[in-house]
C-alpha cells in the first residue's frame, strides 16, 4: 500500500469481492460475461446486473485516477525516481483496486514514457553543458538556437521541469520567433501568413508548449513563456497568480504529452513521407480523407489537453470567486467559437462579477486575439503545405472539401465531450485534480461514457444541456 494520503482505495469498502474472484476486475471481459449470462433472463434482472457492473467500474476508474495522482505526487517529490520505484507503487496497489493485465500494462507504459522523457531532458542538458564549456549563458543560447533557429536577442532563462524544458524570454521577438519557428519545425511545414500575423500579436502574458520533438534525442515537450510576464508581475502584483496559473497550465500540457504522446501526427508523417513528385495523383487523393481524420484526432487530443490543463489554474482562483466548483469556471461560462478549443466568455458580464478583475481582463484579452482564429482554415493550410512540401503540388481544394465534410461530426464530438466534463464536474465528489485524472485516463470521445454509467437523472441533465448547446452553436 502506498504511503501517500491522496490514495484512498474504495473498492473493498463499498463493494464486496465476488465469490471465486481471482482478484481482477477486467471491465471488457466482465461485461461480456454478464451479457452472455443474462441474455435469456428478464430485462429487470439483466438491468440490475449491469447497474452493479457500472457501479463497480465507476469505483475502479476513480481509484485509477487516485493512483495516477499518487504517482504524480511521487514524481514531483523526486523527479529522478526510478522506473522500478514507480512500478513498485503500482504493484503494491494493483491488487487493491483489482486492475486487469491491460490496465497494469497501460500504467507501465505511462511510467516508461515518463522515464524516457525525463532522461532525455537530463541527456540534452548535460550534452550542451559538456559541449559548450564557456559559461552557463553560452550553452543555453546554443540550445535555444538549435531549437528555434536563431540566437536569442534578449536574456533567456531555462527552467528544467520533470517533463519539460521551459524557456522564459526577456524580449517579445524571441517569444514570437520561438513560436513560429518551433511550430514550423514540429509540423514539418511552413505556417501561413495569417498564422504568423496572429502570433505576432502575442499577449503580454502568453505561453505555449510544443509537444513534438524539436531536437534529436530530446523526447520532451518544450515550453516558452512570453517576454513581458515578469514585468507585468512586478507592476501589478495580482498578476503573479495569473503567471503561476499560466506556468501550471503549460506544465500540465507537458505531462499530458509526455505520458501519452500524440500518435496521429506521426501517422500523418508516415503517410506523407511516401509522397514525392512522381506519386500518382489518385494515390494522394485516396489518402486525403485519412489524413484529415488524423488531423481532427490531433485537434481532439489538443482539446482534451486544453481542458485538463485548466483544472489546476481554475482551482487557484476558486477561493477568490463566487463560483461553486472548478469545472463550472472552466466550461459553464465559455463557448468555443471558430477555434475548436480556444476559450471565450459566453456571458461576459456575469463572468466579470464572479472572478477577480485582473483574471477577467486576461481572459477577455485572450478572447479578443483568438475569437476570429479559424482552426478549420488553418487545418486546410497545414495539410496543404505538408503535402505540397513532398509533391510540389497544391491539393487545397480537395482538402477543403474533405475537411468541410468531416467538420460537423468533429464539432459535435467535441461539444459532447465538453458538456460531459461540465456535468461530471457538477455532480462529482472528486477534488479538481482527481477529476482531472479521471478524464486524463480516458479518450475524449469516451467522456460521455462516464456520464452514461451514472444515475439516470445525471444523464438526463447531460441530454438537456447538450441539446441546448447544439442549438446555441447551430450544430
Amino acid at each position: 500500500m502506498s504511503e501517500f494520503e491522496s490514495y484512498k482505495p474504495k473498492i473493498e469498502e463499498e463493494i464486496e469481492p465476488e465469490k471465486n474472484s481471482d482478484g481482477i476486475f477486467d471491465p471488457q471481459k466482465k461485461l461480456k460475461i454478464i451479457l452472455e449470462e443474462t441474455k435469456d433472463l428478464p430485462r429487470n434482472v439483466r438491468g440490475e446486473k449491469i447497474d452493479k457492473f457500472k457501479e463497480r467500474l465507476n469505483i475502479q476508474l476513480e481509484n485509477i485516477a487516485l493512483l495516477s495522482l499518487t504517482l504524480e505526487n511521487k514524481i514531483r517529490k523526486n523527479p529522478d525516481i526510478s522506473k522500478g520505484e514507480l512500478n513498485k507503487i503500482l504493484e503494491d496497489n494493483a491488487g487493491r483496486i483489482q486492475l486487469s493485465e491491460n490496465q497494469i500494462d497501460t500504467f507501465k507504459e505511462n511510467i516508461k514514457n515518463y522515464i524516457i522523457v525525463h532522461n532525455s531532458i537530463k541527456y540534452t542538458v548535460d550534452s550542451y553543458k559538456e559541449k559548450i564549456l564557456e559559461n552557463d549563458k553560452q550553452w543555453k543560447n546554443e540550445l535555444f538556437k538549435d531549437m528555434f533557429g536563431e540566437y536569442p536577442k534578449g536574456q533567456i532563462n531555462l527552467v528544467i521541469k520533470p517533463t519539460m524544458l521551459y524557456w522564459e524570454t526577456s524580449k517579445i521577438d524571441d517569444y514570437i520567433n520561438a513560436r513560429i519557428n518551433g511550430l514550423e519545425k514540429s509540423r514539418g511545414a511552413k505556417l501561413s501568413d495569417k498564422e504568423k500575423t496572429g502570433f505576432q500579436k502575442s499577449l503580454k502574458i502568453g505561453a505555449f508548449v510544443i509537444p513534438n520533438q524539436l531536437l534529436e534525442g530530446l523526447k520532451a515537450p518544450v515550453g516558452v513563456i512570453s517576454s513581458r510576464a515578469k514585468k507585468v508581475e512586478k507592476l501589478l502584483p495580482p498578476f503573479k497568480d495569473i503567471i503561476n496559473a499560466v506556468n501550471t497550465h503549460e506544465e500540465r500540457h507537458s505531462i499530458d504529452a509526455s505520458i501519452e504522446p500524440d500518435k496521429n501526427t506521426e501517422k500523418i508523417k508516415e503517410i506523407t513521407t511516401k509522397f514525392n513528385g512522381n506519386t500518382p495523383e489518385n494515390e494522394i487523393i485516396e489518402k486525403i480523407p485519412e489524413i484529415v481524420k488524423l488531423s481532427n484526432n490531433t485537434l481532439l487530443r489538443y482539446a482534451r489537453s486544453e481542458v485538463l490543463a485548466m483544472y489546476e489554474p481554475a482551482d487557484m482562483f476558486i477561493g477568490k470567486s463566487k463560483l461553486s466548483n472548478t469545472t463550472d469556471f472552466i466550461l459553464r461560462h465559455f463557448i468555443f467559437r471558430k477555434a475548436p478549443f480556444t476559450l471565450a466568455p459566453r456571458n461576459s458580464e456575469q463572468l466579470k462579477k464572479q472572478i477577480p478583475a485582473q483574471v477577467f481582463q486576461y481572459v477577455q484579452n485572450r478572447t479578443d486575439i483568438f475569437k476570429n482564429y479559424d482552426y478549420m482554415q488553418e487545418s486546410i493550410n497545414s495539410i496543404t503545405e505538408i503535402i505540397k512540401e513532398k509533391t510540389k503540388k497544391d491539393y487545397r481544394k480537395i482538402i477543403q472539401v474533405e475537411i468541410e465534410k468531416q467538420t460537423p461530426l468533429f464539432r459535435r464530438e467535441l461539444l459532447k465531450a465538453l458538456v460531459s466534463a461540465e456535468i461530471l464536474g457538477k455532480y462529482t465528489k472528486l477534488k479538481p485534480k482527481e477529476l482531472m485524472w479521471l478524464l486524463q485516463n480516458e479518450d475524449i470521445r469516451n467522456w460521455y461514457k462516464l456520464i452514461k454509467r451514472t444515475k439516470k437523472s445525471i444523464e438526463d441533465d447531460f441530454k438537456t444541456t447538450y441539446q441546448e448547446r447544439l442549438k446555441f452553436y447551430n450544430l
